[in-house]
Order: C-alpha cells, then sequence, then structure tokens
C-alpha cells in the first residue's frame, strides 16, 4: 500500500474484481490507501461515494459487470449515514437510491422522512410508486407507524381497507404496530379490541406484543390489568423477561406509583427472575424522592445479599434522600460507607458530599474535595459541571486557582451548582 505501488496495487485489484466479489469493505480500504493515477471512475463509474451506498446490487452489476456483494457491513454503514446526514432529505436521495421497497433502507429512509414530516414521506412514497415499486406489508407499517404518531386514524383507516383490496394479511408486526399507535392515542379499547381480533385470526402474539399492551397499562396506572397479562403472556408459552419488568418498574417509579413498582418487583422475583443493578438502581432512584429511608435501605441490603455491588446512582440516590429529609448523622454514615465501597467519586457524588460539607460548616472538607477534583481526569462532559461547583468555595485562593484550571473568567459566579438527572437504563 505504499505510493509507490500503487498502481500495481490497483490493476492488481481491478483483475481480482473480475473473478470473485468485491465488497464495500474491500472497495473503501483501496480508495484509503490508494491515491493511484490509474484510476476506478471508467471502470466502475463510481459505485461507491465516499460515505454513502448510492446504488443497488443490480445498480452495481450493470454499471460495473462485475457481481458485486452487498454485505451486511454495506447496507448497516448505508443505514448509520443515512440517520445521521438526513440524506433522505437530499436530491441525492430522489435522484440515485432506487431500492426495491423491500429494501430495509427504503424502509428505513421512509421512515425517517415520516418522523420529520408527513407531506416528506408521502412525496417519497408517491415517487417511488410511480417507479413501479409495489407497496408491501412493511411499507403499509411504517405508513401505520407515522400516520399514528401525529393521531391521523382516518388514514390508518384507510390504509386498512387497500390492503384488504389488495389481499395483503396483516401479520404479527403490523398487528404489533395498530396496538402501539392505539396506545399512543390513548385509545384503549381500540388496543385491546386489535389484539383480541389479532388472536381470533389465528396470528399469535409474541413478546413485543405483550411488551407494547404491558408499557401502556402501566402508564394507565392499571396494575390488575398488569398481572393478569403477565399471566396470560405465560399461558400462551411467552415467558416475560427481565427487560419487560424493568421497563414495568421504571414506568410506575416514573409515575410516583411507588407501592405498585415494589408489587411488580415483587412479581419479577416470583417469577424466578433475579433483580439485576438496573433494577435496583431504578427502584432506588424512583424511591429516593418520597424519603423512605427504610425502603432505600432494604434495596442496599437486597443488593449486598444478591451479589451486587451498589453503584454512584445507588448512594446518590440514598445520600440525596437523607440530605432533603435533614438527617445529618445518616448523611455522615452512607458518606463513610460509599467511601468504604472505594468507588469513584463523579459530578453527583462530588455535588451531595460538598453540599453536606456546607450544612456543616466543614470548609476544611470542601477545600479537599476541591483540590482533589483538581487533580481528577475527567472528560469535557464533566468539566462543565464540575466547573459550577465553584458554587461551594470560600477561600480566594482556591477560587482563583480553580477559575484559572476551569478556565473561567474572573467574573465568574454560580448560585448553585445544578441537580444531575439521571437515567435509570
Amino acid at each position: 500500500s505504499q505510493q509507490k505501488h500503487a498502481d500495481a496495487m490497483a490493476t492488481s485489484f481491478l483483475k481480482v474484481g473480475r473473478s470473485i466479489p468485491i465488497d464495500f469493505k474491500t472497495f473503501s480500504l483501496f480508495k484509503s490507501r490508494s491515491n493511484s493515477s490509474l484510476s476506478l471512475k471508467n471502470t466502475l463509474e463510481k459505485p461507491f461515494q465516499t460515505s454513502f451506498l448510492l446504488w443497488n446490487r443490480k445498480d452495481l452489476e450493470k454499471k460495473s459487470g462485475k457481481n458485486f456483494l452487498l454485505t451486511d457491513f454495506c447496507v448497516k454503514r448505508f443505514n448509520s449515514n443515512l440517520v445521521r446526514n438526513n440524506v433522505a432529505r437530499t436530491e441525492v436521495h430522489e435522484d440515485r437510491i432506487h431500492f426495491d421497497p423491500k429494501h430495509t433502507p427504503f424502509i428505513q429512509a421512509l421512515d425517517m422522512a415520516g418522523r420529520r414530516e408527513i407531506g416528506e414521506m408521502e412525496a417519497m412514497l408517491k415517487r417511488s410508486v410511480s417507479n413501479g415499486f409495489e407497496m408491501d406489508l412493511r411499507v403499509y407499517s411504517v405508513l401505520v407507524n407515522r400516520y399514528g404518531g401525529v393521531g391521523d386514524l382516518d388514514k390508518i383507516h384507510e390504509i386498512m381497507k387497500e390492503m384488504a383490496s389488495k389481499g395483503i394479511k396483516p401479520d404479527v408486526i403490523f398487528y404489533n404496530t395498530l396496538i402501539k399507535v392505539s396506545g399512543e392515542n390513548a385509545m384503549w379499547d381500540l388496543m385491546e379490541n386489535t389484539f383480541i381480533h389479532m388472536k381470533k385470526r389465528g396470528i399469535a402474539p409474541n413478546l413485543r406484543t405483550y411488551s407494547i399492551i404491558l408499557v401502556f397499562l402501566g402508564r394507565r396506572g392499571d396494575l390488575k390489568t398488569v398481572l393478569e397479562t403477565i399471566e396470560e403472556m405465560k399461558a400462551d408459552g411467552i415467558k416475560p423477561n427481565g427487560i419487560i419488568y424493568n421497563s414495568l418498574i421504571d414506568l410506575l417509579g416514573s409515575l410516583g406509583l411507588i407501592e405498585r413498582m415494589y408489587q411488580v418487583y415483587e412479581k419479577r422475583r416470583q417469577d424466578g427472575f433475579k433483580p439485576d443493578l438496573y433494577t435496583f438502581g431504578m427502584m432506588s432512584n424512583h424511591t429516593a424522592g418520597y424519603h423512605d429511608y427504610e425502603k432505600l435501605l432494604k434495596i442496599y441490603n437486597e443488593m449486598k445479599n444478591s451479589g451486587i455491588n451498589p453503584n454512584y446512582v445507588i448512594y446518590h440516590s440514598i445520600l440525596k434522600s437523607l440530605l432533603d429529609f435533614g438527617d445529618q448523622d445518616l448523611t455522615n454514615e452512607w458518606i463513610k460507607r460509599f467511601e468504604h465501597d472505594k468507588l469513584p467519586k463523579n459530578y453527583a457524588i462530588y455535588r451531595l458530599i460538598m453540599l453536606n460539607a456546607k450544612i456543616n460548616q466543614d470548609e476544611n472538607l470542601i477545600n479537599s474535595l476541591a483540590r482533589e477534583i483538581l487533580g481528577s481526569p475527567m472528560n469535557n462532559a464533566e468539566r462543565h459541571l464540575m466547573e459550577t461547583l465553584y458554587a461551594f468555595l470560600r477561600d480566594p485562593l482556591l477560587k482563583k486557582e480553580w477559575r484559572v484550571f476551569f478556565e473561567l473568567p474572573e467574573t465568574y459566579s454560580v448560585l448553585e451548582a445544578p441537580e444531575p438527572k439521571f437515567k435509570a437504563i
């Protein structure tokens, strides 16, 4: 791959390409290594752009006279770049990409267009149909999902009639989309009737079907039906997994239904699913806002008994709850436990310990923690948060050192370090 051998390499590359398939990774490697005077432009007519795959396999074979192989790597690269750069909006997509509607990139592009604007999705579909593409079940599923997202149920009804007239029968994926759309629009009766209709037509619900239903039932706070649905899943031979239980626990906790959250947690244990770090993290995070120290302690002890070491999310939940409640003795005790476990401190923990030191009027501890921070490695996001801990500093020399380290102006001031926001999963 040295420059002086570039022409020889290019010649060899073209010879090999006549006898065996060339994939995108090989082609990309050649383009990155070679600045050859022997260009592939005339031979291949640039079947690959720098970032985007713009032709399908038939187009490639027609243009190059070779049997090119579109690997999974190819399709994944296309999809990721499509999402990252909004290719579907550009003329390149309109003029150059001629994928069959069954092809994953076309479905992805259509779905992306619908996320941005329904009119853009409709225009894209109209162009595809005018080029002779036939609608299939996957395309209809995307349309139902996007129309449901904007609450256009009349369009969905038209799609169902069109499918019936063409003899296209819904499958489990299509029904899952209908159930999801019904739940998103809070049409609970329609969601239930769709599920019943699905089973009557002999289409067996899968884990995804039940996951969607359970999430929306949880959003309604209908725990009784949630538990009944879990039993129905088992009767259908589908075992709820830990992810479903974790999703329900997180949802109920975020709605403030703490007792119901603990009931689902107990149900998870009864069904033989051991709680994991995510489960405990979500439960402690949601419980912390209600100052229920006994429940937080129970979570902590169960974690330890399960052989799971608590992380900073668990400690943050407990410390925050104790600080808000004003129990200084217990707060100091839990800070010692945290230090005993030798977990690395992050912004959330530093903030709480400094806040506790401020309440205790322990200036020495605040200064010690500040100097510890100045000697710690941190990324840009952490730096942006850490600099706000300047609000706790009182020592003029330390404040000056802090401003220099974080490159802050002399006029910099912050009234209070912001409270961190967590996502349990």
